[in-house]
């Protein structure tokens, strides 16, 4: 019997439908099977990967430009995919030099497997050197100290934030196993990992250096004056007899001195505040009788100002801008007796404003330094009375240098010289006593001087920083400890 071609297609669509089902389930079964194994492996990587970063706590830094420094190191380990860098309020607290065991309770406060502290300063010769010491989170222990050495200003940025220096040490640095955290704390490091803008604010407040509040100086000095007429009659008028006038010449005499530079808002905080302060001192003449015409003569000297200072410090040195009002006076007691009741030489009495600066150069073992004023003259004393030159008026100038030694952290040792010259313009008109005509008069004091000098250290960095712990906000004060002020905040 011969088949239709309808009849001759069913027994060959059926194997192939069946076919076709079969590898569908076949599919379907090893999908099953296989893919539960590969979720499981991506997982476990994805965790892996996690357990690889580590978190590291940058603390504090000592020393000049810490600001920068820091800023610039927490910027190269923030650069490494492998580290979490904490370098907020709490972590900028940990201050350099702190004990094993206070910094591994730190490290398990903000749950950090290193702590990276260190130093930052400007060596002479060498230029600008950081010493950075990471710190084991379990225990506090020293892992390593690099020494990071840039020279020159401009590369110190670049030195400083190669992270990969520092990389072999923090691998080794582990956290304590944490113990079991309750809700609140882990809504802590919550809070902790993602900085608020008030820890933000606080970071800023903690590196502000707080510079050395006081500074002082005690010495002697060994001076010499001059008082010489210019123009005197016998001089204008040679042929005349006019007498001649006596010029007054001391040529050694002691004079001990002190001053102080003192900036109160130093012992709070630092920045431009910090920096604003009084000048101060005084001079005393001792031990200075001198014999005229079989006479003992009793000279008295002294000096004595106050005023404005403002300091900028430049790295690890300093300049400084002043003004002072002040007084210098210069007598002799027991001419006139020696002269028939007229004095032979006037006494001084300058009352002055002083318009200054000076610079210290601080270097680690040498201290350098200059100063000059201009002297704005207020009143002259007797040398401007009725007996002697009415029309007084006059200005002087101070030049002088100094080169010391340091002989601890807040002593050191300095000897130096002082130039001080007045000049005196009398404005002569005719008098009754033409033995005292002159158009003028210089006033000249040379001394070298030697003195003690004494610096209250500042702070490492004013430290107002915020507590992210617990809800109730709480404002934190601590000092990191600091050498020399640096002025980023000028």
């Amino acid at each position: 019997m011969t088949m239709s071609p309808l009849q001759s297609t069913r027994p060959v669509a059926k194997p192939v439908v069946r076919g076709r089902l079969r590898s569908v389930l076949t599919a379907l079964v090893l999908a099953t099977a296989v893919a539960p194994p590969l979720l499981y492996t991506d997982v476990a990587s994805a965790q892996d990967e996690r357990s690889g970063i580590k978190r590291v706590a940058v603390g504090s830094l000592t020393g000049s430009k810490t600001e920068s420094a820091r800023g610039w190191l927490v910027e190269g380990l923030e650069e490494q995919s492998s580290l979490e860098v904490l370098s907020g309020g709490d972590a900028a607290a940990i201050e350099h030099g702190a004990s094993e065991s206070e910094i591994a309770a730190h490290a398990a406060q903000l749950q950090a497997d290193a702590v990276v502290l260190g130093t930052s300063n400007l060596k002479p010769k060498v230029g600008w050197v950081a010493e950075i010491y990471i710190h084991n989170g379990e225990d506090g222990a020293l892992i390593e100290q690099v020494t990071v050495t840039a020279g020159a200003w401009n590369k110190y940025r670049a030195a400083l934030g190669n992270a990969s220096q520092y990389m072999d040490a923090i691998e080794q640095a582990r956290l304590a196993d944490p113990e079991p955290e309750s809700e609140p704390e882990e809504d802590e490091e919550l809070e902790e990992d993602e900085p608020t803008g008030r820890d933000e604010v606080a970071t800023t407040n903690d590196s502000a250096a707080r510079p050395s509040p006081l500074y002082a100086r005690f010495g002697m000095r060994l001076y010499a004056r001059s008082f010489r007429y210019t123009d005197p009659l016998r001089e204008v008028f040679p042929g005349q007899d006019f007498p001649q006038m006596l010029t007054y010449n001391l040529a050694a005499a002691p004079m001990v001195f002190g001053r102080v530079d003192w900036y109160p808002l130093a012992h709070f905080q630092g920045g431009f505040p910090a920096n604003v302060g009084i000048s101060g001192g005084y001079e005393l003449g001792v031990a200075t009788d001198v014999e005229f015409r079989n006479r003992m003569l009793k000279q008295s000297h002294s000096l004595m100002y106050v005023g404005p200072k403002i300091r900028i410090p430049v790295a690890t040195h300093e300049i400084g801008l002043f003004g002072h009002f002040g007084s210098h006076s210069f007598s002799i007691d027991g001419d006139a007796a020696a002269n028939g009741g007229r004095d032979v030489f006037p006494d001084v009495t300058y009352r002055f404003l002083d318009f200054g600066a000076d610079v210290r150069f601080l270097f680690d073992d040498i201290r350098l330094g200059a100063h000059a004023k201009y002297r704005m003259l207020l009143g002259y004393g007797d040398v401007a009375s009725a007996d002697w030159f009415p029309n007084t008026s006059g200005a002087a100038v101070n030049v002088g240098g100094e080169v010391g030694w340091k002989l601890t952290d807040t002593l050191e040792l300095l000897v130096g010289v002082d130039v001080l010259q007045y000049g005196l313009d009398f404005s002569p008109a005719a008098s009754a006593e033409p033995d005292r005509v002159a158009g003028g008069a210089t006033d000249r004091y040379v001394s070298a001087w030697g003195a003690l000098g004494f610096t209250w250290p500042g702070d490492g960095s004013t430290s107002v920083s915020v507590s992210t712990s617990g809800s109730s906000g709480e404002t934190e004060k601590t000092d990191d400890e600091d050498s020399f002020a640096d002025f980023d905040d000028f």
